[in-house]
């Protein structure tokens, strides 16, 4: 019984797993007039820390896998055939939404990163499609996209001009 929810579970993972490997090019950079390099890198890093150590564990879409989770478990011991089984995990992910559950939670963690930056002076702004277009001939992470990136939101001039407005 343990072998199939292992198999089942590992499905259900890829299902997951595969809208995030076609995420959409960023529309959205956040800046700070004149920060340096090493500030920029510094708040990222920083705040992407405070996010991830943020306990949503409480949040309505973290409760949610957690009594789906329940509910799986449950189903162990219970005779059903493989079938019955498949069926019944089927309905428990309906029931629990996990990918747009998946969703709201990322954005829970944005929501955190964004308020941190905030406090720290920072701005968004919006990217131009040159500018997404630049982005995406640099590859996610190297020290050429970084730089790119810092170049942009150090900028007064972009800041100025690309601002999102806030609300």
């Amino acid at each position: 019984m343990l072998r199939v929810r292992s198999i089942l579970a590992a499905i259900v993972a890829i299902g997951l797993a595969a809208p995030a490997l076609a995420a959409p090019r960023p529309r959205e950079s956040w800046g700070r007039a004149g920060v340096s390099f090493e500030d920029y890198r510094k708040d990222a890093e920083e705040c992407g820390r405070v996010a991830y150590y943020a306990d949503l564990s409480q949040n309505e879409h973290a409760q949610a896998f957690v009594t789906a989770t329940k509910r799986m478990e449950a189903t162990d011991g219970l005779p059903l055939d493989f079938i019955a089984l498949a069926a019944r995990y089927g309905q428990i992910q309906n029931a629990a939404r996990p990918e747009w559950r998946l969703h709201e939670l990322k954005l829970a963690m944005q929501t955190v990163v964004e308020i941190c930056l905030e406090r720290r002076g920072y701005v968004k702004f919006q990217l131009t499609e040159a500018q997404r277009e630049d982005l995406e001939h640099l590859r996610k992470g190297s020290p050429e996209r970084h730089a790119y990136l810092h170049r942009l939101a150090s900028d007064p001039d972009v800041l100025a001009g690309q601002a999102v407005p806030l609300g």
